[in-house]
Formats: structure tokens, sequence, C-alpha cells
């Protein structure tokens, strides 16, 4: 077996890259809980929001959802500009001081519950602690990104999956106001999922696949679709 000596101690090449992978998962490790303490220590300092036009769509989402609303806090931010949740036990929502119609505010909550309700959250949370452990690993880093896409896409389809084809259209024009008033809080790459978009490319992907869901309403299947998608990609890695 190849090995290397320092002085009188010997090391075997397999000990040295097992050693630096694992100083590697130390170092991914303590950068992830860095970023996710400072964005849950910024999130706690905000005040809960009060505004009776985002307070009265979010009951009528839960009402149509069947959910408790004491599982969630809708917080209010002015300095983030991005709606967006986070957070695997006890979600937070976070929506800055957008000028948005009633209906606007359904649809974008609409989309953040719908990361929330179906596990978009704890599959985040466990991609992130893939990329600790396979930091190494550039097929990673290839795909995270589109995974993150994948999942936003994949609230859309779910957030418009009721609506019939003029509310889709309104939703979509939701999403490029929010976006052109939005500034991305890369704090959020890591522990939170946005309604916006990150670039104009992205925005565009999601655009068409809700414009596809109107002449094709498919999304159960478009979803498990590409959540296996992305399983794969894992696997791959």
């Amino acid at each position: 077996m190849l090995s290397i000596t320092f002085g009188k101690i010997q090391f075997s090449i397999a000990h040295i890259i097992i050693g630096i992978w694992i100083l590697g998962i130390i170092v991914s490790a303590f950068l992830l809980l860095y970023r996710y303490h400072r964005l849950r220590r910024d999130i706690n300092l905000l005040p809960e929001a009060q505004a009776p036009t985002v307070l009265s769509q979010f009951d009528r989402i839960l009402a149509e959802k069947h959910f408790a609303r004491s599982r969630f806090h809708v917080r209010e931010s002015r300095e983030l500009s991005s709606p967006f949740v986070t957070g695997l036990l006890h979600p937070v929502i976070v929506v800055p001081t957008l000028t948005l119609s009633q209906q606007e505010w359904y649809y974008v909550l609409s989309h953040e519950t719908a990361h929330y309700l179906h596990g978009d959250t704890i599959y985040l949370g466990l991609i992130e602690l893939l990329r600790v452990v396979f930091w190494w690993n550039p097929l990673f880093y290839l795909f995270h990104r589109k995974i993150g896409i994948y999942i936003e896409e994949s609230a859309d389809l779910l957030a418009t999956e009721l609506l019939d084809d003029m509310e889709k259209m309104e939703y979509l024009e939701c999403l490029v106001k929010v976006a052109k008033q939005s500034i991305h809080n890369p704090l959020l790459s890591s522990s939170g999922l946005s309604f916006d978009g990150y670039t104009n490319s992205e925005l565009t992907q999601r655009y068409c696949n809700v414009m596809e869901s109107i002449d094709a309403p498919q999304t159960s299947r478009r979803k498990r679709g590409q959540y296996g998608f992305v399983a794969m990609m894992l696997l791959v890695t």
C-alpha cells in the first residue's frame, strides 16, 4: 500500500484521503450551520406580519388545505425583498413589504405553503446534508442548482393545480412582478425556498412549465417525474 512518512510517523495514502474528506465535512458542516444560524437569527428579529391583506389570504389557503395556522409563523421584512419559507418542524414564511393585491398575495402564499406541505423544506435539508458529506464531488455542485429549479417548478405546478386558465396567467404575472422587485439573498440558497427565480432563464423555464400546464394539465405526473429525475441525479453523485 502506498504511504507517506513524516519523521517516524507513516500514513497510507488512503488514510490521508479519508482525513481530508473528514476535514472537508467538518468545514462544510460548520459553514452550513453558520448560514442557517444567521438566517434564523435574522428571522427571529422580524416582527409578525400584521397586514390584513396578507393574513386574510394566508387563512384562506390554510382553510383550503385543512391545515392549522398554529404550525406556521408569518413574519414581515423591510430588508429582504423576496418571499420565502424556511424551517423543518416550525415553518416560517417571510413576506417583504411588496405592493401586491389580495389575489397576488394568495398566489405568493400558495407557492410558499406548497413547499412546506409537500415536504420541500425537508427535501432541501437532506440535499444540504448530502452536500456536506460529498463536498468533494463536482457533480453535486453541477446538479445542486438544477435541483433547486425543479423544486420551484413543482411548487408552481402545485400552487396552480386547481386554478383555471385565467388565474394561471395571473399567477405568472405575479411571479414576474415579484421577481422585478426582488433582490435574492445568498443566505436563502441553503436554508430557504424563495418565490422568485434567481435568473431570467430560470424564471422563463418556470413560466413555460405553467403555460404548458394550461394546455395539458398533468401536475401530479410532472411532479413525480421531476422528483424522480432529482433522485436519479443524487444517485449519480
